[in-house]
């Protein structure tokens, strides 16, 4: 409900769409999605990266 409000999905589904269609041109699809199996699995396994990750206290620079 909060990503309706915010428009949260709508820019996460812009970004997915732009990284496929570059991975796509670049022809490194499969490359891409063993990146983001990873990146998954980091967070799933670190409290504390994901609290890095989603926090909005914290600016680009010090994440």
């Amino acid at each position: 409900m909060a990503s309706e409000t915010t428009g949260v999905s709508g820019l996460a589904e812009r970004y997915a769409a732009a990284l496929f269609d570059l991975a796509d041109e670049r022809r490194i699809l499969d490359e891409v999605a063993t990146n983001l199996r990873e990146l998954r699995a980091m967070l799933q396994a670190s409290g504390d990266f994901l609290r890095l990750i989603r926090s909005p206290v914290l600016s680009r620079a010090p994440q």
